[in-house]
């Protein structure tokens, strides 16, 4: 999350969108690792929580295709919502590389 131009916008990460937040902004969550496309697109809403994107356009359906599914939208936990188990990992996976240990 938050490097390049091209990431998802709307993340299933019940704080932001649940709870009023300043100015109405999610909170940022850069570094953040995301599960990306996905053999489906899992809906569903919370009470109170905001539409992300607004407009209900998908962004990144040009990327889907028969066998995987990619929706940047806040009831798509199955694409953005925020992964620990994978993020965790990388400075091990950066660490090792640095070693020449792949």
């Amino acid at each position: 999350m938050g490097d390049g131009r091209v990431y998802p916008r709307c993340l299933q990460y019940q704080p932001s969108n649940i709870l009023p937040w300043r100015h109405g902004l999610p909170i940022p969550l850069v570094g953040a690792a995301v599960e990306g496309p996905n053999s489906f697109s899992a809906t569903g809403s919370l009470d109170g929580m905001r539409a992300c994107p607004a407009n209900g356009a998908n962004a990144f359906r040009r990327f889907n295709s028969s066998s995987a599914v990619w929706a940047d939208n806040v009831e798509a936990y199955s694409n953005t919502e925020p992964a620990i188990d994978l993020t965790a990992t990388s400075p091990l996976a950066f660490a090792r590389q640095a070693l020449g240990r792949y």
